[in-house]
């Protein structure tokens, strides 16, 4: 009988019920205290009094939100607006400006540096909150957009699109290190005689069900598994060796046998199993991520040829 552990419904796409994050960059603790005692608790707070450790606060916590005091000394608010949206890992935190003194130069100059809003410190504080509250919403319905863009509508992993993303970055942070990246490209044995014989609602089935064994297995959080296509999927897994590459392949091949899918159709088991193929490059210019998934793809190819069930390795 098919193993029906992850035989559910699709991805679930609901956005979750999580406390969301607010970051008051300002130079008044009294201000700070006013706005943290009418944020609290239903917004996780915060602090920081200067433009520097407020966006390295940003780049480590990543608020949902960041209230920016437009006047504080020496990096003012615009100076660590500029900073907080020329880094990728902020630019897409909304910031709402806060000054004493509301003008509409100050207005117009927040707003085309990138502010979600500006608002006067002298409003009520009731308005500050519905302000606040508008500008989360919109950042969650924009987290949700960005969610379905970038993830398998079946299996629930990161979608093709999202790969291209995450290797072309970890491509570019692996030649600064001068370290390893290594790929795993993955593909289920007979997968095609398998929809033939069990039918395409078993066959959804297991491709879930391996999906989540790729999931579970891999267990560094730098790790990232995506599906490539059909019955193929890829892990990206920054700084490892060959060697490395070469466990874990072996890890995700004996995580996949342990499920005991029953495959009748399949030429080699009894069970769903699947064939990889790994390719370990150390990133310089002389070579591209795409070059790595296809001396991925050339090794797959051999463990395919090779009697399948199986990883071949292969280093650039």
């Amino acid at each position: 009988m098919q193993n029906s552990r992850y035989c559910g419904t699709d991805a679930n796409f609901d956005i979750d019920t999580k406390i969301e994050r607010i970051l008051i960059i300002d130079d008044s603790s009294v201000s700070i205290d006013l706005l943290r005692a009418s944020l609290e608790p239903e917004f996780k707070i915060f602090t920081a009094l200067n433009g520097q450790s407020g966006y390295e606060i940003a780049k480590f916590e990543q608020p949902d939100l960041i209230l920016l005091d437009i006047n504080i000394p020496e990096f003012n608010g615009y100076q660590t607006c500029n900073l907080l949206k020329s880094d990728p890992d902020t630019q897409a935190i909304p910031i709402i400006f806060m000054t004493a003194l509301m003008t509409e130069e100050s207005e117009a100059r927040s707003l085309m540096l990138g502010g979600a809003d500006t608002i006067s410190k002298n409003t009520n504080v009731e308005i500050i909150k519905l302000r606040i509250k508008n500008q989360i919403e919109l950042k969650r319905c924009k987290d949700l957009l960005e969610r379905l863009s970038t993830t398998d509508e079946l299996t629930g992993l990161a979608n093709r699109r999202r790969l291209n993303e995450f290797l072309y970055q970890e491509w570019r942070n692996m030649m600064r290190a001068k370290n390893f990246l290594s790929v795993v490209l993955i593909d289920i044995d007979y997968f095609k005689d398998y929809n033939d014989h069990y039918g395409h609602i078993l066959g959804d089935c297991c491709l879930k069900q391996v999906a989540q064994v790729f999931q579970e297995t891999l267990s560094r959080p730098v790790d990232f598994v995506a599906r490539y296509g059909g019955e193929e999927f890829i892990c990206v897994l920054p700084m490892t060796a060959p060697a490395g590459a070469e466990i874990v392949g072996e890890r995700l091949r004996n995580a996949v046998m342990r499920q005991r899918i029953p495959h009748q159709r399949s030429s080699i088991a009894d069970v769903v199993t699947v064939s990889l193929g790994t390719a370990t490059a150390i990133p310089d210019p002389g070579i591209d991520a795409g070059g790595l998934i296809d001396c991925a793809d050339k090794a797959l190819y051999q463990s395919k040829n090779n009697g399948r069930n199986r990883v071949t390795c292969i280093r650039i």
